[in-house]
Order: structure tokens, then C-alpha cells, then sequence
């Protein structure tokens, strides 16, 4: 097995901790176990600086991540992981600067984990948890902080530019005040496009503890932004989301023009297909002419 690990002793017992993986490899998928010992977590920089990653599965009985264990991973995409891990380190998914998914099987409502792996990462990220009753999904902005020297004060101040360091503090040890998030919505939509279009789409597609009143701001956005949107999702082909857009009439006529032609213009027929069930609905019967 290309993988590499460490004999590691807990109460007695004997695991594995992985250390790397000998040779190029695009889906990580992190065993169960390596020679009869169960992979109970993953060593210090065991996936750092590796440029061929680009999605990271680690299996349910894991238990830790050791630090730095996935930093710079510089076309890591996607990790996907339970909750049942205990110590989550420093660094783990630091500098991934191409991380965009952030997917964990919520089985024991570790909270705990789920404020680490954001904190670690300050790019914009879309967090998908997968509990007993339902999916959430949440985006999370990017954020920019720096330094600023206060000469007179000998001291250094910390600045923070971007919305997503305050929606990460809605985040804490025991859950997510999804209130808050949806209260930062009205100011953070005015200055950061794509990832308000994200925010408001997985808020109203994954609507857990969505209040009318976020709900309405969220419709009233996409409406107003929906040539944009709608164009970055054509060309993504994103069929799922036009679909419920559709449905929901959210689809303005002059977005469903532009939409329709660009749809053509890529020869996404399905998408036109949509589209095209979405003009028939908006569009009044002609009224007869009567003397």
C-alpha cells in the first residue's frame, strides 16, 4: 500500500497514523485501516505542499489531525470528514488556497470542529453538513487580515477586511446562530457579489432556522442580481439550481432572455429546456380583441 504511517499506542491499544502517500494521487481516500491497524489520525505535514490533491475523503473513526497535516495544498478542492474527530490541530487546511467544500457527517453535533476547520481557512468556503434529519449548506466569504504598526503605541493592530471573518463567528462550540448569519446578509451583499449569490441560494435551498423575514431579503437579491446569476450558473451548469429558481419564480423575463441565449450559445439543452418551462409560466395569454 503506497500509503506511509507511524505505530501509534492509545490505552494499550495499537493504530496507525498516516503519515503520506508515496506517489501522485488526485482522490485521497484515507483507509480504514493499513496492516491490520485502524487509522486513527493523520500526522504532522503528512499531506503538505502536494499539488496533486484535489479531494480528501478520511474515513468515520478518525481522531485526529495533527497540524499542518493538508497546508498549502495548493489544488486541494474538497475535503470531506466526520465529526467524531477529538484533536484538530493547527494549520491543517491553511493556504489552501483552492479549497472551495467543506463537507462533514455532523453524527455527534462536534461544533468544535467545525469552528476550527473555518477558522483555519479564510477563503471563501461552502460548508455542507450532513446531519440524521437534513443537509445544511452554508457559505462562508473570504476575509483579508494584516498587521498595522501603531508607532506611538508600540503596539500592532489587527485589520480585518472582507465579511467572512464575522460569519465565521457565528460559528461557535455548540452551534450556529444562523440568525446572525442572516442578519449580516444586508450589508455584506453590497460589496462581495459572488459569494452573496452563494450565500442566498444555499440559504434558500437549505432553508434550516430560515426566518420569512431572511427569506424575503434573500429572494429580493437574487431577483434584482439574477442576469448575473443566472449567467454564472448556465455557465457552470448548474441544472439543479436554475431548476429550483424556476420554481420558486425567481427568474426575471429579461434574465430568462439573456439566459435563454446564452444557454443556446453553449448548447446546454436541458438548461434551455428550464428555461424555457420558466417564460411559458410568466408570460400572460394574449386577451382576444372582442366588438
Amino acid at each position: 500500500m503506497p500509503f506511509t504511517y507511524e505505530k501509534t499506542e492509545t490505552e494499550g491499544n495499537a493504530f496507525a497514523l498516516v503519515t503520506g502517500y508515496e506517489g501522485e494521487i488526485s482522490r485521497l481516500r484515507i483507509p480504514d485501516s493499513i496492516d491490520g491497524l485502524t487509522v486513527i489520525g493523520i500526522g504532522s505535514n503528512a499531506f503538505s505542499w502536494r499539488e496533486d490533491i484535489k479531494e480528501a475523503i478520511l474515513p468515520e473513526q478518525l481522531r485526529v489531525l495533527r497540524g499542518f497535516a493538508f497546508y498549502n495544498s495548493a489544488n486541494l478542492q474538497r475535503i470531506s470528514l466526520y465529526d467524531g474527530i477529538e484533536d484538530c490541530y493547527d494549520g491543517v487546511i491553511r493556504h489552501c488556497k483552492n479549497l472551495s467544500e467543506i463537507h462533514i457527517h455532523l453524527n455527534r453535533g462536534n461544533y468544535a470542529l467545525v469552528k476550527a476547520l473555518l477558522g483555519d481557512n479564510d477563503r471563501m468556503l461552502r460548508l455542507v453538513l450532513d446531519t440524521e434529519r437534513e443537509t445544511i449548506c452554508l457559505t462562508f466569504p473570504e476575509y483579508f487580515s494584516d498587521y498595522i504598526e501603531d508607532t506611538r503605541a508600540r503596539a500592532f493592530h489587527t485589520k480585518i477586511e472582507g465579511a467572512g471573518y464575522r460569519y465565521r463567528e457565528c460559528v461557535t462550540g455548540r452551534g450556529i446562530l444562523y440568525q446572525e448569519y442572516d442578519e449580516i446578509f444586508v450589508r455584506a451583499s453590497s460589496y462581495d457579489g459572488p459569494s452573496a449569490a452563494r450565500i442566498a441560494l444555499d440559504r434558500l435551498m437549505y432553508p434550516h432556522e430560515l426566518t420569512a423575514y431572511a427569506q424575503k431579503n434573500y429572494e429580493e437579491y437574487l431577483h434584482a442580481e439574477m442576469e448575473t446569476v443566472l449567467s454564472d450558473l448556465i455557465r457552470n451548469k448548474e441544472e439543479d439550481v436554475i431548476t429550483f429558481l424556476a420554481k420558486r419564480d425567481l427568474i426575471g423575463e429579461n434574465a430568462l432572455k439573456s439566459g435563454l441565449l446564452l444557454a443556446s450559445e453553449l448548447k446546454a439543452t436541458a438548461i434551455s429546456a428550464r428555461l424555457m418551462e420558466a417564460q411559458k409560466k410568466i408570460r400572460k395569454p394574449a386577451g382576444r380583441f372582442e366588438l
